[in-house]
């Protein structure tokens, strides 16, 4: 387990798709304006277990995979940005585009809860299920020693 920094950048000879990639030193953010370069930092955020965090980013987003050694992923830079403040995992955001705008903003914590709900939701029954088959296996060993 090793951190590191999660980013998130768009390109504009690729406007369909965003790149989403783990580097191990913090990186320059854009701080001018949105056309002075084709590439654009999006999203950068620490995370404790850098391996972990691209893994699940990756899990929410399988289905918009366009390149996976590219880390390119065919949906847009706010709902991948959600993908990854959804995590359960320990973070800390470094830096958001403003040039997203505050309705993004909005739309982008909106969906990281619901996502983060949903995990909570399916975590939940996950160890219900496995509390249900521990009791059936402990009452199918205790009906064997009273049979």
């Amino acid at each position: 387990m090793h951190s590191g920094f999660l980013f998130i950048e768009t390109n504009r000879q690729r406007p369909d798709l965003v790149r989403i990639a783990m580097v191990d030193r913090p990186m320059k953010v854009p701080e001018g304006p949105e056309d002075e370069a084709p590439r654009r930092i999006r999203y950068v955020a620490r995370y404790n277990d850098a391996d972990a965090a691209l893994m699940h980013v990756h899990t929410l987003l399988r289905r918009k995979l366009v390149d996976v050694d590219a880390g390119l992923y065919r949906v847009e830079a706010e709902r991948a940005i959600a993908a990854a403040e959804s995590l359960g995992l320990s973070h800390e955001r470094l830096f958001l585009d403003p040039a997203l705008g505050d309705a993004a903003l909005i739309w982008i914590e909106d969906q990281a809860e619901a996502l983060e709900h949903r995990r909570q939701i399916r975590d939940k029954l996950l160890y219900l299920f496995g509390y249900i088959a521990l009791a059936l296996g402990v009452v199918h060993a205790l009906s064997g020693l009273f049979a």
